[in-house]
């Protein structure tokens, strides 16, 4: 076993195990909640839960940083590593939006953790597709919020 964190309201605890994987554990059923893979088998190092308990943050033994959101399970696609060194702590930001990595090499980096708005989200999205979305795209991403064209011409 590796670490084991409670969530700041206590009743989710994480537990980093020598796989790779963080095990989630409902504490008031005794349930494990779900697994989150690092994408590698090396040992889980730190764990830390966002502020407000959506996200999670861990380390491995190979000094690299995986970051999730806990609705999803998805990974976030932050880049908590450096090219130059191994991350060795990590912290949030008492707002939940900035996450601090500490590098073996005494560096640190910050990581912008916010996410955008609805509206803001789909403005980016647009933007980069340089098209509208398709209907197979609104009914999978948009989830029924919109059927009319949702990128403006």
């Amino acid at each position: 076993m590796g670490s084991l964190l409670f969530s700041q309201d206590g009743r989710t605890l994480a537990a980093g195990s020598e796989d790779g994987t963080v095990r989630l554990w409902d504490l008031p059923s005794g349930d494990q909640r779900g697994e989150l893979p690092t994408g590698t088998d090396e040992l889980v190092g730190e764990l830390v839960f966002s502020p407000d308990g959506r996200s999670l943050a861990a380390t491995n033994k190979d000094g690299e940083a995986t970051l999730w959101d806990l609705a999803s399970g998805h990974r976030r696609s932050v880049p908590l590593t450096s090219q130059t060194s191994k991350v060795v702590s990590l912290a949030f930001s008492p707002d939940g939006k900035t996450v601090v990595s500490g590098y073996q090499d005494g560096t640190v980096g910050l990581w912008n953790m916010a996410l955008p708005g609805t509206a803001e989200a789909i403005e980016q999205i647009c933007r980069a597709l340089r098209r509208d979305f398709t209907q197979e795209e609104r009914s999978q991403y948009l989830q029924g919020m919109r059927t009319d064209p949702v990128c403006p011409r």
